[in-house]
């Protein structure tokens, strides 16, 4: 959509830069074409792109019916699933995957998958089906993946990588003086707690920096709050950016717009600043839901209907001059989009303020009404640079629901 806007003329191609992080060079902006869109190789998950990573996926999706050919490689029909020409159904990483999964935050931890559900039908596991998709394109699947052998042996094989993996988690303790669980321990359900294996000494970040003198990876080797490569102009425009040390700054764009060598006080992009707020005059909170893992679990209605509902939160005042009651379903709405949702009365929340969990599987009518109340569909617009905290606010009315639900 960007695209079209930048050959239409309505969009220079440095604001286009700014807006989606384009590091290559401008002069190719405009021959920029894609046809073909892939996705699913690292996560069966993480590319429900329409509801977890994007935001206003209304024009999302007019972007991806514009390519000619859209391979989504998954173990169940997301919302963005249903936009491809040809799903691949891979192993569920959860249930029917044989894999090593480490856990960070909060609780660090080494577990083991067991594929404890037998995959139905074509279902493949997501490695072997790069194997094969790279063998078409000329590479040898011993050299896309090493231990590969036969399709035949491909439980064997894959069974070899992961002992492969873990032996390696092994030396590591072991050169700290610690025995974890042999590999068929581990793969029966005995998994390493990290945090206990540390003893007690708990973990404490940049303790080496703080105790012994060593420099932090900075250029002055100290804690730095001004970054002198920002401060610098003559690095705004290359293509990468890197650091004193020669690593990738990874999230700087080409060119960082408004971005400040340290952090100052800006207005807020459609923010109570803004003065979008006399047509839009709520702020709209995006948290993250407890009972979901981004976009994973909605399918479960326990979690979504029962336990937890998916309700948009809005304050006794808000809701009592819009003659709106705890249970009504309700329609919010912005320039972006337009979701359909029951509402939440409570007084736990500031008036001026509502509150949408995020992950919600978008799910919208033919005119682009969202009934499953995806956050994303009411959030993004007009970033001077990518950078911008796109998916936490925005601005939106709300209103009772008229009409009969789909």
């Amino acid at each position: 959509m960007l695209l079209a806007k930048v050959r239409g003329g309505e969009l220079s191609e440095k604001d286009y830069m700014r807006m989606v992080g384009w590091r290559d060079d401008a002069a190719i902006v405009k021959d920029f074409n894609p046809k073909m869109l892939f996705w699913g190789g690292e996560s069966q998950y993480g590319p429900n792109h329409l509801v977890t990573q994007f935001e206003s996926p209304n024009n999302q999706v007019r972007a991806m019916e514009k390519m000619e050919f859209i391979v989504s490689v998954n173990s169940m029909i997301t919302p963005t699933a249903k936009y491809a020409d040809i799903i691949l159904p891979a192993q569920d990483w959860m249930w029917e995957e044989k894999n090593i999964v480490k856990s960070k935050e909060g609780f660090a931890s080494i577990n083991y998958c067991a594929g404890l559900a037998k995959p139905p039908g074509e279902v493949k596991p997501r490695i072997w089906i790069l194997t094969k998709l790279a063998e078409k394109l000329g590479v040898e699947p011993g050299k896309f993946f090493p231990y590969y052998t036969t399709d035949e042996n491909w439980d064997k094989d894959w069974e070899r990588y992961q002992q492969d993996i873990y032996q390696k988690v092994v030396n590591q303790y072991k050169e700290n003086g610690i025995n974890v669980p042999a590999w068929e321990e581990f793969t029966r359900g005995k998994f390493i707690n990290c945090d206990e294996l540390r003893g007690d000494k708990p973990f404490v970040g940049f303790d080496r920096q703080i105790k012994e003198g060593k420099p932090f990876n900075t250029e002055s080797g100290k804690i730095e709050f001004y970054s002198r490569y920002l401060a610098n102009e003559a690095n705004r425009g290359k293509g990468k950016h890197y650091d004193a040390h020669g690593r990738l700054y990874e999230y700087i764009p080409s060119d960082w717009g408004s971005l400040t060598p340290m952090p100052i006080y800006q207005d807020a992009v459609r923010g109570m600043d803004d003065p979008l707020v006399k047509k839009y005059p709520l702020l709209i909170l995006t948290p993250p839901c407890r009972y979901r893992v981004h976009s994973l679990f909605w399918t479960n209605p326990w979690l979504r209907d029962q336990v937890y509902q998916h309700r948009v939160w809005i304050s006794i005042t808000d809701a009592k001059a819009r003659g709106i009651k705890d249970g009504d379903m309700v329609t919010v709405y912005n320039d972006r989009g337009k979701v359909v949702m029951p509402a939440y009365v409570t007084s736990r929340i500031m008036p001026g303020i509502i509150a949408m969990r995020s992950g919600g599987w978008y799910l919208p009518d033919e005119s682009g009404v969202d009934y499953g109340a995806s956050a994303s569909s009411l959030l993004g617009g007009d970033f001077e640079s990518c950078i911008a905290p796109a998916k936490a606010t925005s601005l939106a009315q709300l209103e009772k629901y008229e009409g009969e639900l789909p």
